[in-house]
């Protein structure tokens, strides 16, 4: 099973952790733990940079970010998972081009 960014609380994230119980199965928690400004930032990155054989992508609006930063509550073991794994923003581009706008702050 798995719980996805539309998971930001711990009571959200509750009904995941209750039916791993039930079943008597481990659950871990995997938080990436990108700054809000870089998500922000990769948003208008990605819109930039769609490639032919990719669907062109629309800009998530603002409001996604600042809702989703607003209510974000860590995940923790005391919610009930076994394990909290925290892996942090790591950049790896295709192209050389991609990579220079990627250090260019696009917003």
């Amino acid at each position: 099973m798995n719980g996805d960014n539309t998971n930001p609380t711990s009571w959200t994230r509750r009904k995941y952790i209750e039916v791993a119980e039930e079943f008597e199965v481990p659950v871990r928690s995997v938080h990436f733990t990108t700054p809000v400004d870089i998500a922000r930032h990769l948003n208008h990155f990605r819109a930039f940079t769609s490639v032919d054989d990719e669907l062109p992508r629309d800009l998530l609006p603002e409001e996604a970010f600042s809702k989703y930063e607003y209510r974000l509550s860590k995940p923790s073991t005391s919610e009930g998972f076994e394990e909290v794994i925290e892996i942090p923003f790591r950049p790896c581009f295709k192209t050389p081009e991609d990579l220079r706008l990627a250090c260019m702050w696009l917003f």
